[in-house]
């Protein structure tokens, strides 16, 4: 997984060589939580579904405690792991899982 990957007009991600979209969702809601760290949160952003990974741009950008900015998040499919598609009687239909983070982010897993 990684924080802020490069966007092409600041709202669809720069493609891999080799990657293929597939389907982009708009209007979702994203959470991340990690060890240690403060959960990632976004009330609306547009989900892109590729042939490597899932990208996440949330609209507008969330400004971060530490100032920073989460423009995108990036989980590649290879590193997905215990998914699990729900569909509560109330309440939205959501994916969760665990995605193995990148070297050097700084997360633990």
């Amino acid at each position: 997984m990684a924080l802020n990957v490069p966007l092409f007009n600041q709202m669809t991600p720069m493609s891999k060589a080799g990657e293929f979209y597939l389907c982009e969702r708009p209007k979702l809601s994203f959470e991340l939580t990690s060890p240690g760290m403060p959960a990632l949160r976004a009330k609306k952003g547009t989900l892109f579904v590729t042939t490597q990974r899932l990208v996440f741009v949330p609209q507008p950008a969330v400004r971060l405690r530490d100032g920073a900015t989460f423009s995108s998040f990036e989980m590649p499919l290879a590193d997905i792991s215990g998914e699990k598609f729900n569909q509560p009687i109330f309440g939205a239909n959501n994916l969760t899982g665990t995605v193995k983070p990148s070297t050097g982010m700084g997360l633990t897993y």
